[in-house]
């Protein structure tokens, strides 16, 4: 039995693949799952919680369902839950070839208030949201209009996602903005 890892829709991965044991981390407290894969051996690592339950009921040979969530940016994975198989699987592909997790949704906040208003913030949203429908770049970036930013002296102010503000940002800005906020997330 050879089933492909499968992203549900509420963001977890779930696999299905052969037991091999526990992993201990450096302080030798068990940790980790050890998985087979068709390139090798992975590690998933088990939450606290979970940890009596998977020592009680896991002896290899067995095979596992796992539901899987991302852990930090790097491909590891957290277990979510577990269950024993009472058929045995071939070991899955790993890392799985299948679409990224889905990245959460970044944010650009523009100050529409007062001297920001005064000095052209609804026609720099305006751009901003063009830019960001031209590079169909709906599903990585959004735009919030907001109240005060701080450097009102010097508006329209703009929140980038990382929490930095440029201020004096006009409309024909907006292009090259959004360009080189879907360049970091390439890199």
């Amino acid at each position: 039995m050879s089933q492909p890892p499968t992203l549900l829709p509420n963001g977890l991965l779930t696999i299905a693949a052969p037991f091999l044991g526990f992993a201990l981390d450096r302080e030798f407290k068990l940790k980790y799952l050890r998985l087979q894969s068709t390139t090798g051996e992975f590690t998933v690592k088990l939450p606290k919680h979970l940890r009596g339950e998977a020592v009680r009921v896991l002896t290899a040979p067995v095979s596992l369902r796992l539901w899987l969530a991302p852990a930090g940016d790097r491909r590891e994975f957290k277990v979510q839950g577990f269950e024993v198989l009472t058929a045995t699987v071939t070991p899955p592909q790993w890392p799985p070839s299948m679409p990224a997790v889905p990245q959460p949704v970044r944010v650009l906040a523009v100050c529409n208030r007062g001297s920001c208003r005064k000095r052209g913030s609804e026609a720099l949203c305006q751009a901003l949201q063009g830019a960001i429908e031209e590079w169909n770049a709906g599903d990585r970036l959004a735009l919030r209009v907001t109240g005060c930013l701080k450097g009102c002296k010097e508006g329209p102010t703009l929140e980038l996602p990382d929490g930095t503000r440029k201020t004096g940002c006009q409309p024909g800005d907006a292009r090259v903005l959004i360009a080189g906020l879907l360049a970091e997330d390439q890199s």
